[in-house]
């Protein structure tokens, strides 16, 4: 019992310190509009900044281990462009008796099955079907609707994912408005992520935008999940 106290302590403390951030610290500008490569330049200093105890403490909720840990929220919005926004669910990542993070979910004979590869990103088998437009005008009730008190209780998750809610641009500066309606409904309630597209995710809503067919055996997954692909790709949006 001790013990939950101290982490809720915890936890609450860095939720306070999260949340007191300046919006031109997290990456917001004047205008409005939120840089991502400033975002994490900002959580890179702040992470080298703490104490070794602290970032001990923290680890589990705060900062995944691997590049790919916490990639995926339950919970992802994609920012297409300017004017629209992309919604789906994850299944569940953290592999069951662990802290660990599947790389690759799938169900078979009754069950699901999880891989673990600490060269690749996460393969989600996304597809247009499962990506829901989300109109800025409706994001609001959306995100009341949807989100409840209980699904941010990271602290005490049994399982599920490092990241609550993770939010992708396929650029580096988001303009689209409904961005800060997320940013300001999530940050007081979990862990959010801010991060550029996968090419999965880049796919997938191309598809969906432009109403085209969508056929993943075209695509060699092996070089896009790579390690190596995703940091060329994330250098280049930031140059």
């Amino acid at each position: 019992m001790k013990n939950k106290i101290f982490l809720l302590v915890i936890g609450l403390l860095f939720t306070a310190c999260h949340n007191n951030r300046k919006d031109s610290e997290v990456g917001f500008e004047k205008n409005g509009y939120f840089v991502i490569s400033k975002y994490q330049d900002y959580e890179n200093k702040k992470f080298k900044e703490d104490s070794i105890q602290n970032r001990l403490q923290n680890k589990d909720f705060r900062r995944a281990g691997e590049k790919h840990e916490g990639l995926y929220g339950k919970y992802n919005f994609v920012v297409y462009n300017d004017s629209v926004i992309y919604f789906y669910q994850d299944n569940v990542r953290l592999i069951p008796g662990t802290n660990k993070e599947a790389t690759r979910i799938y169900y078979k004979d009754g069950s699901f099955v999880f891989i673990r590869d600490s060269t690749q990103y996460p393969r989600l088998f996304l597809s247009p079907k499962r990506l829901e437009q989300v109109k800025i005008n409706d994001l609001s009730e959306f995100l009341h609707k949807k989100f409840t008190e209980k699904d941010f209780n990271y602290l005490f998750k049994e399982q599920g994912h490092k990241t609550d809610v993770s939010v992708s641009s396929l650029v580096d500066t988001i303009k689209n408005k409904g961005f800060r309606i997320i940013y300001d409904s999530i940050k007081n309630k979990g862990e959010i992520r801010i991060r550029y597209c996968t090419v999965e995710e880049q796919l997938v809503a191309d598809a969906k935008f432009h109403k085209r067919n969508y056929n993943p055996s075209l695509y060699n997954w092996d070089s896009i999940l790579s390690l190596k692909t995703i940091r060329k790709l994330q250098y280049s949006k930031r140059h």
